[in-house]
């Protein structure tokens, strides 16, 4: 049986969906922007297609990022994401806990670090 926590982490850790042209540099210049004002990408996803992009990313300050996105006029959506942190060894048993729980994978990151605690 698979040990759940039922008090929430006060923190939800946001996930950015910015759409943009797939188009060289684009990518580039949404980091720098970020680099530029503090806001450090804790975890990086791109979706493309031959005409568009899709970069989902977490960072370390969504308020500022969110700013950011609106200021540079980039399109974008965002979302709460669950985390949850396992060692190799107890993969097995969070993919048999989410399966128990019918919950469905959308997207993953493979590795987020939680700087200052976050």
């Amino acid at each position: 049986m698979v040990q759940t926590t039922k008090a929430r982490r006060p923190d939800q850790v946001i996930q950015f969906s910015v759409f943009t042209p797939n188009r060289l540099g684009r990518l580039h210049d949404l980091i720098r922007l970020f680099s530029a004002r503090n806001v450090h990408v804790l975890a990086l996803m791109v979706l493309d297609t031959t005409d568009s992009s899709i970069i989902r990313l977490v960072v370390d300050d969504p308020d500022r990022a969110r700013d950011l996105l609106v200021q540079e006029g980039f399109p974008f959506t965002e979302s709460y994401v669950v985390t949850v942190e396992v060692d190799s060894t107890e993969l097995t048993r969070l993919m048999s806990a989410l399966l128990q729980a019918e919950l469905n994978i959308n997207y993953l990151y493979s590795f987020i670090p939680h700087p200052q605690g976050k």
